[in-house]
């Protein structure tokens, strides 16, 4: 019998999947009206587009306010489904990312599931919180980098720069990220060779970024 290998799986299908199992299991277990601590607070910013306690969390009071509009369920519901969608993405993000580090679908997969189904991440994928949304840019600004030292490609530094900005509009602790960040592009110029001043001369955002 020949043995079935992970190698072979398309590793889009497979992130897909782990994706869908996520989002299906956090709909399943999703609470379905004002939770304790701060979930009432970002409910009711998200639905006026109010301002949450400092630092205000603009970004997740906009996109809360979207989910908000959704024909579905309780307005608390819709928020705390939120949650569920970004907590969801993370674990995509964070199956690419694994995947790009190690070639390989196996870890790529069981590290989704581990992140997903960890019962500190499941139980903010669940209710209104700002902290799936902020490993979401976690997730994402780190595949932006991977993707960028990979192939060089100036594009990827910029959205790289654009949602680290965004990011910082959720949330404060997203600054801790900014020595490790540049040790990183500047260890990567470094290593490809390239002069420094001449590819942030033509990064704006980036000189910016070092500021």
């Amino acid at each position: 019998m020949n043995n079935i290998s992970l190698q072979n799986v398309n590793p889009v299908k497979a992130g897909l999947v782990v994706f869908i199992a996520c989002i299906a299991v956090y709909l399943l277990t999703l609470c379905p009206t004002v939770y304790v601590g701060d979930s009432g607070e970002y409910t009711a910013s998200a639905r006026l587009l109010g301002v949450s306690h400092p630092p205000g969390y603009p970004v997740y009071s906009i996109l809360g306010r979207l989910f908000s509009l959704l024909p579905f369920g309780s307005i608390a519901a819709r928020v705390n489904f939120m949650s569920a969608v970004f907590g969801a993405l993370t674990v995509l993000l964070l199956f690419f990312i694994v995947h790009r580090l190690t070639k390989a679908v196996l870890p790529a997969v069981c590290a989704g599931l581990l992140l997903g189904f960890s019962s500190a991440f499941w139980s903010q994928a669940v209710v209104a919180e700002v902290y799936t949304l902020n490993a979401f840019f976690t997730a994402l600004t780190l595949l932006l980098l991977l993707l960028w030292e990979e192939g060089q490609d100036l594009r990827f530094l910029y959205l790289f720069a654009f949602v680290y900005g965004l990011s910082l509009t959720n949330h404060f602790i997203m600054m801790l990220f900014f020595p490790a960040y540049v040790y990183f592009i500047l260890a990567t110029l470094k290593s490809s060779g390239k002069n420094i001043s001449i590819v942030t001369g033509k990064l704006p955002c980036i000189i910016l970024l070092f500021m």
